[in-house]
């Protein structure tokens, strides 16, 4: 699992620290630019991969993926965007919706 945000936070990274995420970038409005980078560096295709988002920013990213999430309070775009949406909000956590 990778976190690719567009948002920079110390409770955020601390958290995903303590889950032991070892691909965490934040502070990046560079998503498609990381992602690609992740795809190569992991020897993965981009339809091994799912990617949740929740607003235009993560479109280009949710469209390269094998699977586009939106979670259910997403931006109308990044829904219809979407292959599939949550029945949770992102404050709910979208990777407990989806793992």
């Amino acid at each position: 699992m990778a976190v690719i945000s567009g948002r920079r936070s110390r409770a955020a990274a601390a958290r995903l620290e303590e889950l032991g995420l070892a691909h965490v970038h934040l502070g990046r409005e560079d998503k498609l630019v990381v992602l690609s980078g992740l795809l190569r560096d992991l020897g993965l295709e981009p339809a091994e991969v799912a990617c949740a988002g929740d607003d235009v920013t993560d479109l280009e990213i949710m469209q390269l993926a094998g699977l586009g999430i939106a979670v259910a309070d997403a931006q109308p775009a990044a829904r219809a965007a979407a292959a599939w949406c949550t029945a949770v909000a992102t404050a709910r956590c979208a990777r407990s919706a989806t793992c």
